[in-house]
């Protein structure tokens, strides 16, 4: 952090699972639990991590039991943080998991700010059923276009019954983006109910489908918890072996569930003065930093799926690649320093070209040749100021077999 300049004034923290092929009964953090790799039937650990803001760097992580929900991991996390800076004024983003009224009274003790999305809760609602969209003051448009992309608002909310913790920033942000993906999402859950409720009208009185109490038991299948039900209503009428079975839709109720498309609630204890809308807004959105650290470990560093088994193997492998994610991190800060248009993964593939040829001649002499430098290779070292590592190299591979016996026999005289 002191030779690239790193600032850790401003953490995103997040959590992400790890799974594991085989059995675990001996190692008690790793467990079944909310796995982010769709493998809910595969033992996991989960992964805590910490990276700055500007560059994405890791700075602190740890290994949690596999079951660990994310809510309980923050004041811990605040104070590693702490511990570790302990003269930076820590700016704390997380996501919706990461923010409840304990933390902010431990963080507001602490002297750490906040920035993380509010949960769906009373709150929440109270506040988004006041919200007219087109009446949010801010709006930021898509670039080079006059589409509006986001709109902003600003209100104070109120979260500590006591009133011992001063009231927060509440941002309320409507998303373009986010307002598309909640209305296929609905249109999708009323087509799903639609075709489920017609098939079981049509089902109805046969064999399996003859009393009410198994139609009930479909239904409550059918129908869940989710909010896209309030505009369906089903009556079931009739006697066993003679139902009935009505359903209306309310297309006002959607409609009126559509007017909160695309909103959610960021809270921050940043002040207004220091920090306007927009870039609080701006902090939270570059969060995607560290779940693209995540997905560098799990794509070209591969940290999943495990094997090992013993647990100071896994807690070592961890730690190796955790070492490379390091590593794969400030090579992607000296590329972006330089305004190279390249990936860590794709540098490592431009230079993977370097062939080392061992000859032996008919006197048993022994002779390295190494294959000659590519000019786009050499310019690419060049404009990250390092240099041709092709003499180093040679000379170290002259060393260390100066002392090579000679072979045993004329098939392995050439390699």
């Amino acid at each position: 952090m002191a030779r690239y300049e790193i600032d850790p004034a401003v953490i995103h923290y997040d959590i992400t699972s790890i799974y594991f092929e085989g059995e675990y009964e001996q190692v008690e953090w790793i467990t079944l639990g909310y796995s982010r790799d769709q493998k809910s039937n595969k033992v996991q650990t989960n992964l805590a991590l910490n990276v700055t803001d500007a560059e994405a760097l890791p700075v602190l992580w740890s290994i949690l039991p596999g079951n660990t929900n994310d809510t309980s991991t923050v004041i811990e996390n605040l104070n590693r943080l702490k511990t570790r800076f302990p003269r930076v004024s820590i700016i704390h983003i997380g996501d919706r998991a990461m923010f409840s009224l304990d933390i902010y009274r431990h963080a507001h003790q602490a002297q750490i700010d906040l920035v993380a999305p509010l949960k769906n809760g009373t709150e929440v609602k109270m506040l988004l059923e006041q919200i007219v969209v087109d009446e949010l003051p801010l709006v930021r448009y898509e670039e080079g276009t006059t589409t509006i992309h986001y709109r902003l608002g600003e209100y104070e909310l109120a979260l500590d019954p006591t009133g011992a913790l001063p009231p927060l920033r509440a941002l309320v942000v409507w998303s373009k983006n986010k307002a598309e993906q909640e209305g296929r999402q609905r249109e999708k859950k009323i087509t799903q109910r639609r075709q489920a409720l017609t098939e079981l009208q049509t089902k109805l009185n046969q064999p399996y489908y003859r009393t009410k109490k198994t139609i009930n038991k479909k239904l409550t299948r059918i129908m869940g918890q989710d909010p896209v039900n309030e505009g369906f209503t089903v009556v079931l009428g009739g006697v066993d072996r003679a139902l009935t079975l009505e359903v209306q839709e309310a297309e006002v109720v959607w409609e009126a569930q559509s007017q909160h498309d695309g909103l959610y609630i960021l809270v921050t204890t940043l002040f207004v003065e220091d920090y306007d809308s927009w870039t609080v807004f701006d902090l939270y959105k570059r969060q995607n930093g560290v779940e693209w650290r995540f997905r560098t470990l799990k794509h070209p560093l591969k940290i999943r799926p495990l094997f090992v088994h013993r647990p100071e193997r896994v807690r070592a492998l961890v730690f190796i690649i955790m070492l490379a994610l390091v590593i794969y991190s400030a090579l992607e800060l000296v590329l972006h320093r330089q305004q190279i248009v390249l990936t860590p993964q794709r540098l490592f593939q431009r230079l993977q070209g370097m062939v080392l040829m061992q000859v032996r001649l008919p006197d048993q002499s022994l002779h390295f040749l190494l294959s000659p430098a590519d000019p786009n290779e050499l310019a690419l070292l060049q404009a990250l100021g390092w240099q041709d590592v092709r003499e180093w190299v040679l000379q170290r591979v002259q060393q260390r077999f100066k002392h090579l016996e000679a072979p045993r026999s004329r098939t392995n005289q050439t390699r």
